[in-house]
């Protein structure tokens, strides 16, 4: 049961799975984020046990699968894209947004979080293009080459 009991969803998170990858440590960003939110999202709603995420772990690949992402996402009250090259890449994250976007009509549950940095002009999708993105990324010098924000390393 959601929290929000318009919706099947409270959260749907959207990522490519090449950025859930395990680092050297063996932490998967993504669900790191994700169990991270959800741990702060229950806090500040009070406890609740009701707070139903979206998070598909699975690596998909057939037409029937993607139907129950599209499905769900159509039925969140809110949508976070975790964006990186390789998110602005996929089809089926490109799909994803598309159908929560045609399903609310706004832009203001829609939350994007950067990653790693992605060609504002050319590969972002236009749902999300004017949002602010909330980069989880710095770069270092002499090089400046972009480096995803850890717990180890929240620079």
């Amino acid at each position: 049961m959601s929290y929000i009991q318009a919706f099947k969803n409270d959260v749907f998170v959207s990522y490519a799975h090449a950025d859930n990858e395990p680092n050297p440590v063996g932490v998967c960003w993504v669900d790191q984020f994700v169990r991270n939110l959800e741990v702060e999202l229950r806090r500040r709603l009070g406890g609740t046990q009701e707070l139903k995420f979206f998070f598909d772990d699975r690596n998909l690949r057939s037409n029937d699968e993607l139907q129950v992402l599209l499905e769900n996402a159509r039925a969140s009250a809110a949508f976070v894209a975790i964006l990186s090259p390789s998110y602005a890449a996929r089809t089926w994250t490109r799909d994803e947004l598309a159908a929560f976007a045609s399903a609310v009509g706004e832009s203001g549950r829609l939350f994007a979080l950067e990653v790693l940095p992605i060609d504002e002009r050319e590969r972002i999708p236009e749902q999300i293009a004017h949002l602010h993105k909330i980069r989880f990324w710095w770069t270092e010098p002499p090089k400046e080459i972009p480096y995803t924000v850890t717990p180890d390393r929240a620079s």
